[in-house]
């Protein structure tokens, strides 16, 4: 019963913006922060070449892992969290966690399954200037929302090309 009630609290505060982060987005990309879940962790080579493409090093270019419990992951050497980071009120309960979240950062990119209401909790925690993502019902937490289905490449071509047009105004 708890475990309902916290999927249920992560969905509500998910639904609104935890942090009063300015939305000033300004083009280029200085900084970005990729969230997946372990569904999706084969998609994240083809995420990965936007650090390439933006010309951005590791610090500021980071990738952040939701696990189920008992999953392992060695391969990836990014921040990996799970439901058990975040207590009973939808709040992370790590000190790491939370340092993360509080970093400033440009452009925040979720790549994970529908109604992952952790992942969107995790993303509405952080402070980003333009947070994406490619589910409608994230629509609003998220900034921008890319429907490219489970196409990873479509989705990454959708957003530089946004992006770009962004630039462009």
């Amino acid at each position: 019963m708890i475990k309902g009630i916290k999927q249920v609290i992560a969905i509500n505060r998910a639904s609104k913006p935890i942090h009063g982060y300015s939305k000033a987005f300004v083009w280029p990309v200085r900084s970005a922060l990729i969230v997946v879940d372990s569904q999706n962790l084969s998609n994240l080579p083809e995420l990965m070449k936007l650090k390439k493409e933006w010309m951005l090093k590791d610090p500021e270019f980071k990738t952040v892992l939701f696990t189920q419990k008992n999953e392992c992951f060695p391969e990836f050497n990014g921040l990996k969290f799970g439901k058990d980071d975040f207590n009973l009120l939808g709040n992370l309960k790590t000190a790491e966690l939370k340092a993360f979240a509080d970093q400033p950062i440009d452009l925040l990119i979720t790549f994970a399954q529908k109604n992952n209401a952790f992942v969107n909790l995790f993303a509405a925690s952080c402070r980003a200037k333009l947070k994406v993502g490619r589910h409608i019902d994230s629509e609003k937490f998220l900034d921008m929302t890319i429907r490219s289905g489970d196409e990873v490449r479509v989705f990454t071509l959708e957003l530089l090309k946004y992006l770009k047009q962004f630039n462009s105004n």
